[in-house]
Formats: C-alpha cells, sequence, structure tokens
C-alpha cells in the first residue's frame, strides 16, 4: 500500500508540471502585452495605441522590474523554484503575494464546489437509483430525460435562465450577493452542480441495474429478504464504485467551473480572479491559480483511488 502511495504521489509530479508548463507557454504566446497595458491604463488611455505617451526607457524599465526580459527558460525556472520555496510570485498589478490572494479567495470557491458536490450528489443519486429500481416504466424515462438535459445545457445557459426566472422574475433569490449570504449561494449552487449531477445519474442507473441482476442478489432475494434491503445493504455499495471514480473527477471539474459561475453569479472567488487575471494578463496570477486547481484535481483523484479498497474489499494495491 505504501509503495502504491508513493508511486502514485511521484507520477502526480509530471502531470502538474505539465500543466503548468502549458498553461506558461501559452500566456506568453497568446496577444497582448501585459507591461503595454498597464502603462497604457496608467497614462490613462483606454486602450494600447501607437500614439500612447509611453518611453522607451519607461516600458524597459518596466519590464525588467517583473523579470519579462528575461528568457522563457529562465522565467519558468524561476516560478519553479518559487514552488518549491511556497512562493507563487507576486501579482503583475496589485503587487500582493499570490498565495496570500489565492488564500483569501479559497474559502468561496471551496464552499461553492463543496454545496454544487453536495447538490450533484443528491440528485445524481435520487435520479439514478429512482430510475434503476423503476427502469423501463414512465418515472425512468422521465429521470433518464433530466439527465440528459443536465448534460446537454451549458452551464453558463442555464446560471442565466436561474437568475431571469427566480432573481429577477419570481424575486426569490437575489441575483447577486455577498459570498457570506447562503441565499446568495443557491442559484450558484444549482447552476454548478446540475450537470453534474446527470452525469452521476446516468452512471447510477447503469450499474444499479447491472448489480440487480447478479448471483448475490439474486440469492439474497431467494432468502427472503426485502427488495429494499437489498438494495441498501448489498447493491447500493457495489454500483457506487464507478460513481465514486466519476465524483473524483467532478470535484475538480467543480473547482474548474467555478471561473464562470463566479464571473456570471458575480460572487468573489478564486474562479472570478482567474477570468480578472486573464483579461489583464497578469501572468503570475494565472500561474498560481492553475498550479492550485491542477493539484487539487490530481489529489481529488488520487484519494478516490485510495476508496476503492473501501468499497470492494477485493482491490488490492500490489
Amino acid at each position: 500500500m505504501s509503495a502504491y502511495i508513493l508511486r502514485r504521489a511521484t507520477l502526480t509530479v509530471p502531470v502538474v508540471l505539465g500543466v503548468t508548463l502549458f498553461v506558461f507557454l501559452m500566456l506568453h504566446f497568446l496577444p497582448g502585452d501585459p507591461v503595454l497595458m498597464m502603462l497604457t491604463e496608467q497614462a490613462g488611455q483606454t486602450a494600447p495605441s501607437s500614439s500612447t505617451n509611453i518611453s522607451q526607457e519607461t516600458y524597459n524599465n518596466m519590464r525588467h522590474e517583473l523579470g519579462l526580459d528575461q528568457p522563457l527558460v529562465v522565467q519558468y525556472g524561476r516560478f519553479l523554484w518559487g514552488v518549491v520555496r511556497g512562493d507563487l510570485g507576486h501579482s503583475f498589478r496589485s503587487q500582493q503575494p499570490v498565495a496570500d490572494m489565492i488564500l483569501r479567495n479559497l474559502p468561496y470557491t471551496f464552499t461553492l464546489a463543496v454545496v454544487s458536490l453536495g447538490v450533484s450528489l443528491t440528485l445524481g443519486l435520487l435520479l439514478g437509483i429512482v430510475a434503476a429500481i423503476k427502469r423501463d416504466t414512465w418515472i425512468d424515462g422521465v429521470a433518464m430525460t433530466l439527465a440528459a438535459l443536465g448534460v446537454s445545457m451549458p452551464s453558463f445557459w442555464l446560471g442565466i435562465m436561474l437568475l431571469l426566472i427566480f432573481a429577477l422574475q419570481l424575486r426569490l433569490l437575489p441575483a447577486v450577493g455577498l459570498a457570506s449570504d447562503w441565499q446568495s449561494l443557491i442559484l450558484p449552487a444549482i447552476t454548478l452542480g446540475f450537470g453534474s449531477s446527470a452525469t452521476i445519474a446516468r452512471l447510477m442507473r447503469s450499474g444499479l441495474v447491472e448489480v440487480l441482476h447478479q448471483d448475490y442478489v439474486r440469492t439474497a432475494r431467494a432468502k427472503g429478504l426485502v427488495e429494499k434491503v437489498i438494495i441498501l445493504r448489498h447493491a447500493l455499495k457495489n454500483a457506487l464504485i464507478p460513481v465514486v471514480t466519476v465524483v473524483g473527477l467532478q470535484f475538480g471539474a467543480l473547482l474548474s467551473g467555478t471561473v464562470v459561475i463566479e464571473t456570471v453569479f458575480a460572487r468573489p472567488g478564486i474562479g472570478r480572479m482567474a477570468v480578472q487575471a486573464i483579461l489583464e494578463k497578469d501572468f503570475s496570477v494565472v500561474q498560481g491559480v492553475v498550479l492550485f486547481t491542477a493539484t487539487t484535481y490530481v489529489i481529488a483523484n488520487f484519494l478516490v483511488d485510495l476508496s476503492y479498497a473501501w468499497l470492494d474489499p477485493r482491490i488490492r494495491y500490489e
């Protein structure tokens, strides 16, 4: 077991490095000069232009201060060395430490992701179990139709529709609000969790239908156990294995999905901070957020792999 954990932990390093390298290169090769953007704003202009009153010396000095005049290999090496020392650098714009910015916004994003995962699991498992028990009936059809809708609807479109109906028309919930206000969390959590619940519902249904046809379930029925006990005590646990696999992936997807949802609902968080940093080409903030999200994603999948042994004792890590 310890050898397996060590091997998996070692394999996560190149994955995270690959993600950070890809994002680093994308940021530097995309159009737009962050130094020119900042100097243009400081000069009181709305956009960079050939008529901007910025001297070459000022431009070069700022590039030197930000370390952007160094070769890309040196810049990436400095970023990795900072990560090893627990330093994600400073924001080009605010000069605040990126690690502090992430920690300050993390509770908002983490709360939204966890509540969304709760919505996703509750709705997904309920729809999947009901559809499996009532398979090939109209109830099964309704449940799977809802699942298909959840998979096919873009989250930003669903969020806008929920805002129009429940916030603007019915006025039941706030359209935007403080992150500490639980009512402002309802619509973003439903928006983010609904798509994931559809995937879980479909997996839960197919897994439970397959398990209910296994020999040990037929044996349990032959012994006279009621269907409710058979499902809860014998079938559900084995049917959860593929669902658990997806839940680990879904949590990472929910964290990255907050980029859109926090922007739609004007909520504070890492996602909204990343969008703002991308628009402003604040490289150090984007790299820090990507590194944090990728690491969280990898750790979540690692924990999912370890949970297999609890769900199915036949699995051994050798």
